[in-house]
């Protein structure tokens, strides 16, 4: 390879790279924008739902939200009507749930002890069906597939 092809595949090289700079560049613009446009957006509050104890999540899934509800353990609230929730469901097993995942008709709950596994195929009567303690602080789940992934901020 002569010094000139050398040179060109340099030059080549960079223009790449400083293509793919400017792509992310402008990715990150676009994304800033798009952010920003969002922030600065005028919302409408449609429906509310006040219940005793600290929500600390929720997860949407069909017409029903989740609700880790710490001390007063999971709700179950009937979204259909968004401007109306209703409290149709109830779990709660004495711990102070700080997270929740739905998977099919399966709540998967964490509090300061475990990880609760809820049947919520009747959302008006979930049950429990199984649980893991790993003697640790769990705050936070996440389901995949055939397993739930937690974090434990004690046995890290």
């Amino acid at each position: 390879m002569s010094y000139e092809e050398r040179d060109k595949k340099k030059t080549d090289i960079k223009l790449k790279k400083n293509q793919v700079m400017v792509a992310i560049l402008i990715g990150t613009i676009a994304l800033s924008i798009g952010a920003w446009r969002i922030l600065h957006q005028d919302f409408n509050i449609i429906g509310q739902f006040n219940d005793v104890g600290k929500a600390y999540s929720v997860y949407v899934s069909g017409s029903y939200a989740y609700v880790a509800n710490g001390g007063d353990g999971l709700a179950i609230i009937d979204i259909s009507d968004p401007t109306a929730p209703v409290k149709i469901g109830h779990f709660d097993d004495g711990g102070d749930v700080s997270d929740v995942y739905v998977s099919g008709s399966y709540a998967y709950s964490v509090d300061i002890e475990c990880l609760s596994i809820i049947n919520i195929s009747d959302p008006t009567a979930p049950v429990k069906i199984g649980h893991f303690d790993d003697g640790g602080e769990l705050t936070d789940v996440f389901v995949s597939g055939s397993y739930a992934y937690v974090v434990d901020q004690i046995n890290c």
